[in-house]
């Protein structure tokens, strides 16, 4: 057990090292064997995981959920370092579970947790009196009803509007050529937040178990089985550059683009796990950004009828030169009823390429402004709920229908980034007429690179193209009617070909390849 405090501001990086949370893989995996094992010998009679809060909110809720008391002797506890008494409380260290174990199953639980060489501590027993009794080596600690501290009343704290959310305009580079096109999506492809993460994600063991369908990287989302006919999809997604200049369409669009990825490999998003990080909440401009960011996920997750199941805040994040950008972190799982159902072919040669969604001039916070021009714009982009939740249902009926051969959505980089990571993806070239693309920008560049959510590019055989269109034309009624169109094809060519009106934009398929893919490795000096 170490410690992770998030109530202090962490000024220097090597004298806090210790406050960090250490995760071990291969001890959370033992540990869940040995609880499903123990849950099997009927030796527990109640389970609950150590978060946030650690001991003090693990003993106060399971306490009051069962509505009992618990007399705990701290001083059982393992401990990789000398703590303090409130040190131990509120660690948050990883792979640690409570549980209640009936005195005649005991030595059945001891077994188990000795099999799997897991160290253990028998911390107290469960009383009648609804109280929190903590001792400490003999020491009386506390004393208090546990459904106080489970149910503590709501900390009302100032929140104020950072000036500098007034204060940034809506603008615009002031120097711009389009015949550097091709140049800035090279650079873009290049992007760290953008670059391929295989050279992260290669070095951790993704298939233990043998049940990894689609692998990290692979498509928009991962998919693993769950059984022969229900597979779970899951991706993570953030934006701190969005969530900086406007916190609650920046979060409700983190929240949205999650969506999308697991949408994208062929499954209906059921739930949402957040990682909220953030500066310290005792500064009221941070906290209004808090209050912001929650309110946009909590809006998106109302009106789509998707579930928050768990979560994690983490303040404080700052040192004496500031606080980091607003991040939250929103994690998406999606269910698939059907190995039929998973999204996971490439693009192939002859395959048409189908935009759905409507292209805007929302250029704040994009890649493209602030990695290529280092400008920063307001107009950050927005999620239209009800036309979002319409291409949502089409791109699932489309899905269901096993009409596409492949899905990406448009996010990071805009359109550009998508087309180019696809033809990477697939190892194929394309021709797209920009022109085609359903739009309301007042220039080529934010055509390319804007970021308007509720976005997709689809690949589809031309078998298939009429069933495609005859789907999205259904969306496509009404005042809120959702936008598509055939904007050009896949080939074997080795390169990335744009037309807008009698000029021509080209990119080497080659070097693209080369930007996505060695940007990072490069970075680490591992090319």
């Amino acid at each position: 057990m170490e410690p992770r405090l998030s109530s202090k501001v962490l000024d220097d990086a090597d004298s806090n090292r210790s406050a960090v949370q250490i995760p071990d893989p291969f001890m959370g995996k033992l540990l869940i064997d040995a609880t499903m094992e123990c849950v099997n010998a009927r030796c527990v009679k109640a389970i609950k995981d150590l978060g946030g809060g650690g001991l003090a909110c693990c003993l106060s809720e399971l306490a009051d959920k069962l509505g009992k008391g618990m007399s705990i002797d701290l001083a059982n506890l393992h401990l990789r370092e000398h703590m303090s008494v409130e040190e131990i409380m509120i660690s948050e260290s990883q792979e640690r579970m409570l549980y209640i174990v009936e005195p005649s199953r005991l030595s059945t639980f001891k077994e188990i947790m000795d099999k799997y060489e897991i160290p253990y501590s028998i911390l107290g027993y469960i009383t009648d009196d609804g109280y929190l009794d903590i001792k400490y080596d003999g020491r009386k600690i506390a004393k208090i009803k546990a459904s106080i501290v489970a149910n503590a009343p709501i900390a009302k704290r100032k929140a104020r509007k950072p000036r500098y959310l007034e204060e940034i305009p809506v603008r615009e580079p002031d120097e711009y050529n389009e015949g550097n096109i091709a140049e800035y999506l090279l650079s873009l492809l290049s992007d760290p937040s953008i670059a391929s993460k295989e050279w992260v994600y290669r070095q951790y063991d993704h298939e233990v178990g043998l049940r990894t369908v689609i692998k990290p990287g692979y498509h928009d989302a991962s998919v693993i089985r769950l059984s022969d006919n229900k597979f779970l999809a899951v991706k993570l997604d953030g934006n701190s550059k969005h969530c900086y200049l406007d916190p609650y369409n920046g979060a409700m669009g983190c929240f949205a683009e999650a969506c999308r990825n697991v949408i994208a490999v062929g499954a209906e998003p059921i739930a949402m796990v957040d990682h909220l990080q953030f500066g310290s909440p005792e500064d009221e401009h941070v906290f209004y950004t808090f209050v912001e960011s929650v309110k946009g996920l909590a809006d998106y997750g109302r009106y789509m009828q998707i579930p928050c199941v768990g979560g994690k805040v983490s303040f404080y994040n700052e040192t004496k030169y500031g606080a980091i950008k607003p991040t939250p972190v929103v994690c998406i799982l999606g269910l698939i009823d059907s190995y039929s159902k998973i999204v996971k072919d490439r693009a192939k040669d002859g395959d048409m390429l189908v935009i759905v969604g409507l292209t805007k001039d929302e250029m704040g916070g994009s890649e493209y402004y602030e990695y290529i021009h280092k400008i920063q714009s307001s107009n950050v982009p927005r999620v239209d709920l009800e036309y979002d939740k319409a291409v949502m249902h089409a791109m699932l009926e489309l899905i269901d229908g096993r009409v596409v051969r492949a899905i990406h959505d448009c996010s990071k980089g805009g359109f550009g980034v998508a087309l180019a990571e696809m033809c990477i993806n697939s190892s194929i070239g394309a021709y797209v007429n920009l022109d085609r693309i359903p739009n309301t920008c007042s220039r080529l560049d934010n055509l390319i690179f804007s970021e308007s959510h509720s976005r997709f590019l689809i690949a589809v055989s031309k078998d298939n193209l009429s069933r495609v269109e005859d789907t999205l034309s259904k969306y496509s009624k009404g005042n809120n009617g959702i936008h598509y169109s055939v904007i050009g094809y896949f080939n074997s060519s080795d390169s990335i070909v744009l037309e807008h009106g009698s000029s021509t934009i080209g990119l080497s398929l080659d070097k693209a390849i080369d930007a996505y893919s060695s940007s990072i490795p490069r970075l680490m000096d591992h090319a």
